[in-house]
């Protein structure tokens, strides 16, 4: 169940049920999410302009239980950029699990560098650095970084990438 709106350009997000038409707000076989009006960039980074939710996005309650999922812990944005691709695409929706912010190695979380918000594939090293990767191999422009640990007071991880859909 997906909106069939997800650009973060849109002022309004719509709710398509299974029946194709809109999902009612009482419905007992949803939950909600909150989606917020911003981009996380699958590149350099994005400025976070407003963190306002901008509507909610219906997912069926029983597939939010069966992995564990838990409707505050969500919120649903939007990625742009193609550095993380084919994993994510360009104008994704993705969903963030807030509750997740422990780094599990090559795991796709959104974080937060000063002002600049960014989904990357994150591994947490030996040495207290962590290693910030993109899927897109095939341009240069793509590097690995490293995070120094005088580095990380700047970094704010908001959660776990853990579903998306373009």
């Amino acid at each position: 169940n997906r909106s069939g709106s997800t650009s973060t350009e849109d002022a309004d997000f719509l709710t398509i049920g299974p029946d194709g038409g809109p999902v009612p707000p009482d419905s007992e076989q949803f939950d909600y999410v909150a989606a917020y009006k911003v981009a996380a960039a699958a590149g350099g980074g994005t400025q976070i302009y407003t963190e306002q939710p901008n509507g909610t996005r219906a997912f069926s309650r029983r597939w939010l239980q069966e992995r564990g999922f838990r409707p505050k812990d969500l919120v649903m944005i939007e990625a742009y950029g193609d550095s993380m691709s084919p994993y994510i695409q360009d104008g994704d929706a993705i969903l963030v699990d807030q509750s997740k912010k422990h780094i599990v190695n090559g795991k796709v979380y959104v974080f937060r560098v000063d002002h600049d918000l960014r989904v990357k594939r994150l591994y947490r090293n030996v040495n207290g650095t962590i290693t910030v990767t993109s899927d897109n191999k095939a341009d240069p422009a793509y590097r690995e970084e490293q995070l120094q640990p005088a580095d990380l007071e700047g970094v704010n991880i908001l959660g776990m990438v853990v579903w998306r859909a373009g």
